[in-house]
């Protein structure tokens, strides 16, 4: 096939990769690449069969100080790749800077042999066998285990994994045994030699077995020298033909070629097509031991075939005389016309965070003027907090803040800033995952979680504030709109640190500004939202989620220093700082994200009666009278429009 230009492969082949010139040639290779140092194992490596190097270059080597210590800085320059990148990245640099692949793959193919037919096959070779080798580096320590382990697998090659891997994905007639072609299917099948049979004879130099019936199990006759035990053989042989004719006959999609001949048994002259599974179709089990009984039988098969299109579905034809034509592959069609696109742009589709919509404020409450692209979407409840800390605009100028911090244990005087936030974030955290009420059961618990956590931080004066301050934040009283107020120790089953995301389609951050302001404190000034095109997902982490009362509140935790006492944190600061940082937006955000979720999951779900709203807490307020909250029950209207808008007409109003 290779000498007519016709390119196949031979996929029943059982040969190990380790079994290839191209695996001794692999263990040249690493060995010279090791020790780079050692000309004997370097000139082996350049020898190597492989590596194909003229035998010109090679000569001139030996003769060329220069080119040989070019050489060596060469190969020594893949053992420091193989050093701090690995053996993978290694072979790739030797293949490449010898220009192996385009070498390889512009040689002829060899048909003297199935382990020489060209480049793909040497370079599927030599990939398959660096794969196994980077995963075998992984369990072993250096260079030189892994080529012991390499040399150890070449004296015994072996395994399923080591099986020679189909050298191209291009169209390739495919050369396959009866046995591998059970279950699949292939447009055009041609069984050359599906006429002939191996019949089991009787001999004394080989065994026979076969089932007995009477005994109901498998019979092996030793000497072999049984007619009888040679025509039950015989007979279970000719079954099992006529299984994998069934097999051959039922691969092809399209057309099927069979090759027929009236053959004999053995070195006899007579016709003796009936001994095999062919034969016992043609002859429908009778004796085809003529000339002319194997024509009729081929005329018997044609001649009920009904036409179609004018042709039968079977001929006889006889078989094509040998030539030496080459096939050529036609050339490729030139290059039409570049299509035009339709669509004009790109889809701007991402996954966005309340972070990322109010990245843009500026501290003034309004646009900075260098303002940065969306930044990456938040990936845990943490990244989330540092990042809203880290872009929040500050509440109170610099000027305005006291040149150092009060002392006596004060919360005003706790450091500000990220870090900080996330650090009491990450306290609250803990509290509920324990159980806040059970976290006031056992202080010694909190008070070793506070000190190593400010232990790490140089922060081990705020020991004592903190253990002190926790339990006052667990047993801080929350007025709710509409309900009786809660402590965070009375809650039962809250849920901390929930991920949500929500599906957007198209909307406009601008949209959602307009809709907030609507709801939420109507009326009054707050800086706007940047003109953010929201397409994709919206993501967000909500600090708490509980129940009280039959209502579903989300809590949200914040960490701003509003002042250096609790009169900083009278109501009208807390709204002036809540829409400076447009912690409305948020507020309604989430709220939204908890109507779906108790929409989805609670039966009989009506936002009137079962969702309760949203709160922003300000942890440093907490002894100030309004204990540092800021509670709203968005209206139905506000939930309804936040739906639809981020639902978005692809979606609907559909449930």
């Amino acid at each position: 096939l290779a000498a007519r230009g016709l390119r196949s492969v031979y996929l029943s082949d059982r040969e190990s990769v380790f079994a290839t010139p191209e695996a001794d040639d692999m263990l040249r290779w690493l060995r010279a690449a090791a020790e780079p140092g050692d000309d004997r194992l370097l000139r082996t490596a350049l020898a190597s069969r492989s590596l194909d190097l003229p035998l010109a270059e090679l000569a001139r080597l030996e003769e060329d100080e220069l080119a040989w210590e070019e050489t060596a800085l060469r190969w020594q320059s893949f053992n420091a790749c193989w050093l701090r990148h690995g053996v993978l990245p290694m072979v790739h640099a030797l293949l490449h800077a010898y220009d192996l692949p385009a070498r390889w793959l512009a040689a002829p193919a060899d048909a003297s042999g199935p382990m020489t037919l060209g480049g793909e096959r040497r370079l599927s070779n030599v990939l398959h066998l660096a794969e196994w080798l980077q995963r075998r580096a992984v369990d072993l320590d250096g260079p030189h285990a892994l080529i012991r382990a390499l040399a150890q697998r070449l004296a015994e090659p072996g395994g399923e994994e080591e099986i020679l891997r189909l050298e191209s994905d291009a169209a390739l007639l495919k050369v396959v045994t009866i046995h591998k072609s059970k279950g699949l299917e292939y447009p055009l099948v041609l069984l050359p030699f599906i006429a002939a049979w191996r019949e089991e004879k009787a001999s004394a130099s080989r065994s026979i077995g076969f089932h007995d019936t009477e005994a109901d199990a498998r019979v092996i006759e030793l000497d072999g020298k049984h007619e009888e035990a040679a025509a039950l053989a015989d007979e279970e042989r000719l079954a099992e033909d006529m299984r994998l004719l069934y097999v051959a006959l039922t691969r092809a999609r399209h057309a099927l070629w069979l090759g027929v001949a009236p053959l004999s048994a053995g070195s006899g002259r007579k016709v003796a097509l009936d001994r095999g599974a062919l034969g016992q179709v043609l002859g429908a089990g009778a004796a085809i031991d003529s000339l002319a009984g194997y024509r009729a039988a081929l005329q018997a098969l044609a001649e009920p075939a009904a036409p179609r299109d004018g042709a039968s579905t079977i001929v006889i034809a006889p078989a094509p005389s040998p030539d030496t034509r080459v096939w050529h592959a036609p050339a490729p069609p030139p290059p039409g016309a570049a299509r035009t696109p339709l669509r004009h742009g790109h889809a701007p589709w991402w996954i966005a965070s309340y972070s990322a919509l109010v990245q843009q404020l500026g501290g003034s409450g309004a646009l900075a003027q260098d303002a940065p692209a969306p930044t990456a979407e938040p990936e845990d409840a943490r990244q989330d907090q540092a990042l809203e800390e880290a872009i929040a605009p500050a509440d109170v100028a610099p000027e305005e803040r006291p040149a150092t911090a009060p002392r006596g244990g004060s919360w005003h005087a706790f450091p500000q800033g990220a870090e900080a936030g996330s650090f009491l974030h990450g306290l609250l955290e803990w509290c509920a995952q324990q159980g806040f009420a059970r976290v006031l059961e056992a202080p010694d618990a909190l008070r070793d979680l506070v000190a190593r956590r400010c232990t790490v931080r140089g922060w081990e004066a705020w020991i004592e504030p903190l253990c002190d301050w926790l339990p006052r934040w667990l047993r801080t009283p929350w007025p709710l709109p509409d309900a009786e107020p809660v402590t965070l120790a009375g809650l039962a089953q809250p849920k901390s640190e929930m991920e949500f995301w929500m599906p957007v389609h198209h909307a406009d951050a601008r949209s959602i500004d307009a809709v907030v302001r609507g709801h939420l404190l109507p009326g009054m000034n707050r800086p706007d939202l940047p003109s953010t095109q929201l397409a994709g997902m919206l993501k967000g982490f909500m600090d708490l989620v509980f129940e009280h009362d039959g209502r579903w509140w989300v809590a949200d935790y914040k960490s701003n220093w509003l002042g250096p006492d609790d009169a900083a944190y009278g109501d009208a600061a807390i709204q002036a700082s809540l829409l400076a940082h447009r912690y409305d937006v948020q507020a309604a955000l989430y709220a939204l994200a908890l109507h779906r979720l108790l929409r989805s999951r609670l039966p009989g779900y009506d936002p009137d009666t079962h969702l309760g709203g949203a709160l922003t807490v300000y942890l440093r307020g907490a002894d100030a009278p309004g204990h540092g909250l800021w509670a709203v029950r968005p209206p139905r209207q506000l939930i309804e429009e936040l739906d639809a808008l981020l639902r978005g007409p692809e979606e609907g109003n559909a449930e």
